[in-house]
């Protein structure tokens, strides 16, 4: 694979950073200033692009003989080793980038340069992201500057992070705690009254399996019982709000971060 991912950090004008969604957002940038955030960023582009590599069968092309390459779908590249595995690590680099920019984002507001760079790289992780959750998500492409990627979409991925999600929130705790995850789900109930809005949301399988768990409501966000939803964040301990809304210890608590509607 080129090195498309790093060769990203080019200004590319894309809206002003929203504020934190699972932080207040800081008043200054943390110790280390921009060379430390630069280097932050820099080693999650690197995680990133290790997930990819130029397709061995049509060497990169995306054709065989002048007909669609059948194992890339024309797309040029392929994730490596097992789909399953690369998209875990693939949301999990993506949630930390996400945290990164409410780390730092006193300092990104005062480089707006650095920002539009930060903001490229987050639309570019979020595109194969969301190109996969949903069966019916239309096919995505990101032009930046010179560089383009592309991603990977057979019939069959759309449910790769279904069944992710559904794994991650039946599973130990020890072992989902922290990692991403991403879904479409339906609010089954609105918990008001306890600080910050949660909301339980149905996840439905790939196979039939249906699994529930609990969301921070975003800021400025208005979900009701059965509103349509489609969450993208992180699991946390959420023992507080669980007590808060007398669930059992075993209920999953996702805090969500930039894509999440």
């Amino acid at each position: 694979m080129s090195r498309a991912i790093p060769s990203l950090l080019v200004a590319t004008l894309l809206a002003g950073l929203p504020a934190a969604w699972g932080q207040d957002k800081p008043s200054s940038a943390p110790s280390g200033g921009k060379p430390a955030a630069l280097q932050d960023f820099h080693n999650l582009e690197r995680t990133i692009e290790r997930q990819f590599k130029k397709c061995d069968t049509c060497k990169g092309k995306g054709k065989v003989s002048d007909a669609t390459c059948s194992e890339c779908g024309g797309d040029r590249i392929v994730f490596t080793g097992a789909q399953d595995t690369a998209c875990q690590t693939h949301i999990d680099g993506y949630v930390a980038h996400c945290e990164l920019i409410d780390k730092y984002a006193g300092l990104l507001d005062n480089d707006q340069s650095m920002k539009d760079r930060v903001l490229a790289n987050r639309a570019v992780y979020l595109h194969p992201i969301e190109s996969q959750i949903g069966a019916h998500a239309p096919p995505q492409r990101v032009n930046v500057d010179h560089a383009t990627a592309e991603y990977r979409r057979g019939e069959t991925a759309g449910s790769v992070y279904s069944k992710l999600a559904c794994d991650l929130v039946v599973a130990a705790r020890r072992k989902s705690l922290g990692h991403g995850i991403a879904f479409d789900g339906t609010v089954t109930r609105v918990y008001e009254g306890q600080g910050r809005p949660l909301a339980e949301v149905r996840l439905d399988g790939p196979a039939g399996e249906v699994r529930s768990c609990l969301v921070l409501v975003p800021p400025e966000a208005k979900w009701a019982e059965k509103t349509k939803i489609r969450v993208i964040g992180k699991i946390i301990d959420g023992a507080a709000e669980r007590k808060a809304c007398g669930l059992k210890d075993d209920t999953a608590v996702v805090s969500p971060c930039h894509g999440t509607e």
